[in-house]
């Protein structure tokens, strides 16, 4: 099951919970004349002081880089954990130099790398956890659709925006020349999907949808990034409807234009119905990248799409 929390970690500033640790540590060691760390008389409370601070370090950049990325492993935890541990004997050295109520310690650098390399491993279940769910993946469909998409499809578009299923299923046969499917798969799970036509000149979306469960958590704005962006520049065009149509009509709008989406203003777009007893409807044009006139993309629309001449 898709977890909202891990999704909204998207939301976060790119290694926001590193700096802030990292900040803390360069406060407390190397501040002048600090404060007595030796607190209900444990024995070696500033080594084991160290070795928290340092290994919450390493154990943040990982957490960071994986919720980002999608990558941990070994190779991850070996690179940052030496990093942050080297950082660790380097502000000892710093202390040797500043000569302002500190002192360095080569026990104090000991403990940074100890704890750089060994708390990130007490704590790999939860950077793993948030690493799995970065595993976002656009899966091309070489046959015809199933009922997950038919569930997801007739219960995200109102009839007069879609094809009948049976339609649907024919043109993934029958246009193959420029008809395609793709699937949005998260952690393996199918979680939305892509129909699009990929035209000569453009790209031209006729239906994107995710899953309800994984709706105003990012994951379809990564979906949509991650499918332009493999297109290699080609312009994507797609339509919606206009702002006049209400609250989400102009949320639409907003999301795509915050996924680099411009409307095509100026310019009065009919999509023609889809079959005998479908309305035809006003909609708007939008476009990211570089796309032909409005007037051709109109042209190819009905042509090679609605079958309009």
């Amino acid at each position: 099951m898709i977890s909202h929390t891990n999704l909204l970690m998207d939301r976060l500033p790119k290694y926001l919970a590193s700096a802030i640790v990292l900040i803390v540590i360069l406060y407390a060691v190397l501040t002048p004349n600090p404060p007595s760390v030796q607190m209900f008389s444990i024995p070696h409370m500033d080594k084991i002081i160290h070795f928290l601070m340092f290994g919450g370090l390493s154990a943040t950049i990982l957490w960071d880089y994986g919720r980002i990325t999608g990558e941990y492993g070994v190779r991850q935890w070996l690179i940052v954990s030496l990093c942050c541990g080297a950082f660790g004997f380097l502000t000892e050295w710093f202390q040797a130099l500043e000569n302002a109520g500190r002192s360095a310690d080569w026990k104090d650098g000991l403990a940074d790398l100890s704890g750089a390399l060994l708390v990130p491993l007490a704590f790999s279940s939860v950077i793993i956890s948030h690493t799995k769910h970065r595993r976002l993946r656009l899966r091309d469909l070489k046959k015809t659709p199933g009922e997950k998409d038919r569930e997801l499809y007739e219960g995200s578009f109102p009839e007069d925006e879609r094809r009948e299923w049976s339609d649907l299923r024919e043109v993934s046969c029958v246009r193959r020349d420029y008809f395609r499917i793709t699937h949005v798969m998260h952690q393996g799970v199918f979680m939305g999907i892509i129909y699009w036509w990929n035209f000569p000149e453009f790209a031209y979306v006729e239906h994107f949808a995710v899953d309800s469960r994984a709706r105003n958590c990012g994951l379809g704005g990564r979906a949509l990034d991650m499918f332009t962006s493999r297109l290699a520049g080609k312009g994507v065009v797609l339509e919606v409807e206009p702002e006049s149509d209400g609250e989400m009509a102009c949320r639409r709008i907003r999301f795509y234009q915050r996924h680099g989406f411009e409307l095509v203003k100026d310019f009065k777009y009919l999509q023609p119905p889809y079959s005998a007893g479908k309305n035809e409807l006003e909609l708007c044009l939008m476009t990211k990248g570089e796309c032909p006139r409005a007037e051709i993309l109109a042209r190819t629309l009905r042509r090679e799409v609605y079958g309009v001449d």
